[in-house]
């Protein structure tokens, strides 16, 4: 009675995982066929239509939010027509230089108004987003069952047999290991977009300029937080060459220390002085920290039971 408790047990903890392995692989496969769905939508999209190169010639504050800049692109259509036009998403500080050379398509008839940036920010990203998701859901699934799959149907016969606690305890074991990877490969994976931050912003410090400048407005983006109001500061300050630049700082905070005629650190880019952001701890290295304080406890957490689980092994071993 109490080896068939046992293996009712067993089979039990490993039907929950393998049914939550299942819907992981499902909702990864629909993540995948919604990319695949979404790509085909976007090469349609471009029949019939015109390739040429463009160049971006400025930048424009997005209208729901001025922290953001919105590329402006100039072209030349196969009659002679310049053609400036917009581009569909913004960044902050603005992602192009300005007379980058890009690659677009454009509906003849109608360039300004039916047209597609062909790079990845403007046309692929969505695409990119869902398959990397896709992907980590269905695989992270797969291995689940992949690791399940070899005790399946065991319990009831281990029990019966000589050996069966040692296969009991290699299922645990199993299960207990893939419980420590969890915090583990999140903690990582917080902590490699750190490391990219960071490298980021070391190649900012080493190109751009320092400067000074001041604080001539306090504006708020059109969304809003419960119990408080975000804030950024706009920015004034003057070029080497001695062009005055204004732009919006990039974060933004219901506890903003900056206020109105504040004096503050500026590094811009020589080449393209709107691309420019407020030196500060939190503005350039805020990002990075958090992450630093997610993925260090996590990855702490998952190695020290993980060598829990590892010192009584290595002991019986010996």
């Amino acid at each position: 009675m109490q080896n068939d408790a046992i293996a009712r047990g067993g089979e039990q903890e490993h039907a929950s995982l393998r049914r939550a392995a299942a819907i992981c692989v499902a909702f990864g496969l629909v993540l995948v066929a919604c990319a695949a769905l979404w790509a085909w939508m976007t090469l349609s999209s471009t029949r019939g239509m015109i390739g040429t190169q463009g160049t971006v010639v400025g930048f424009l504050n997005d209208s729901r939010d001025p922290r953001f800049f919105r590329p402006v692109f100039s072209f030349l259509t196969q009659d002679g027509e310049r053609v400036v036009v917009r581009g569909r998403t913004a960044s902050a500080p603005p992602a192009y230089e300005l007379g980058e050379k890009v690659a677009l398509y454009y509906r003849a008839g109608q360039p300004s108004q039916d047209y597609v940036i062909d790079n990845l920010s403007e046309r692929w990203f969505p695409v990119v987003v869902l398959s990397v998701l896709g992907i980590a859901f269905a695989g992270a699934g797969a291995i689940t069952r992949v690791l399940t799959q070899g005790t399946r149907g065991n319990f009831a016969g281990a029990v019966k047999m000589r050996g069966s606690v040692a296969q009991r305890r290699r299922a645990l074991h199993r299960r207990d290991l893939m419980i420590c990877a969890a915090p583990i490969a999140m903690g990582a994976v917080a902590l490699a977009i750190a490391c990219g931050l960071f490298i980021h912003e070391r190649h900012i410090t080493g190109t751009f300029i320092h400067t000074t400048g001041q604080v001539v407005d306090m504006v708020e983006p059109q969304r809003r937080v419960k119990g408080g109001h975000l804030a950024s500061a706009v920015v004034r300050f003057k070029t080497a060459s001695g062009q005055v630049v204004t732009f919006v700082q990039g974060s933004s905070s219901t506890g903003n220390t900056l206020a109105f005629s504040d004096t503050v650190g500026v590094l811009y880019d020589p080449d393209n002085p709107q691309r420019a952001i407020v030196d500060r701890f939190g503005d350039r290295w805020g990002a990075a920290a958090i992450l630093c304080a997610i993925g260090l406890p996590m990855m702490a957490i998952g190695f020290y039971f993980l060598f829990g689980m590892l010192a009584p092994a290595r002991s019986r071993k010996r």
